[in-house]
């Protein structure tokens, strides 16, 4: 079990780098109210071949408001918004309750793929803006759903429950911002507020 003080930032995942969690518990300290960008993994623009499995991330959103008061803690996030990171994956991870998003990809890039996680009580869900990039077989509980701007981006086989936000697809609204081929198919959304 581990505390991180992601005040000061987490630590930067780098190129070629892959973290095997096998059940280690990993607790994002962030009091309500803090303003910044907090997280415990954090993966500079241009890093690439990068793999994060098998943690439990735990923050301080208990009991539950998902009324998104602090958007900026992320547990795992890409804030680079050059789009050059690639090939991340992001797999066998469980996120609760985390104020901000579980796993955020602010910029572009390539291949930034998240599988079979679990989110329970997250204020906000996925945020993954790559192009080429997979969802697949993820379950939200009581957290914002998936957003995904990227072109062909893959969204299949998800599980959403009693969220308050499904899925958003396309959502890059430059003058001229194109996403061709997306593909959302066998998506289970139940008792959310929007699809």
């Amino acid at each position: 079990t581990y505390l991180v003080n992601a005040l000061t930032g987490g630590c930067d995942v780098y190129t070629g780098t892959r973290l095997v969690g096998n059940g280690a518990k990993m607790y994002l300290d962030l009091a309500i109210g803090e303003t910044g960008s907090y997280q415990i993994f954090a993966i500079p623009d241009g890093e690439h071949d990068i793999e994060i499995s098998g943690f439990e991330f735990y923050g301080n959103n208990d009991p539950f408001d998902d009324l998104h008061a602090n958007i900026e803690q992320n547990v795992i996030s890409m804030p680079g918004t050059g789009g050059t990171t690639r090939d991340v994956w992001i797999h066998h991870c469980t996120f609760r309750n985390i104020w901000g998003f579980s796993v955020h990809n602010a910029g572009a890039g390539e291949r930034i793929n998240v599988t079979d996680c679990v989110m329970r009580e997250c204020g906000n869900g996925l945020n993954v803006n790559s192009d080429y990039s997979i969802q697949a077989r993820n379950q939200f509980y009581k957290s914002e759903g998936i957003e995904t701007s990227g072109a062909y981006a893959v969204v299949v086989d998800n599980i959403i429950a009693s969220a308050p936000i499904g899925i958003s697809l396309g959502g890059r609204t430059a003058a001229g911002a194109d996403t061709p081929g997306v593909r959302c198919a066998n998506n289970v959304i139940a008792d959310t507020t929007a699809g």
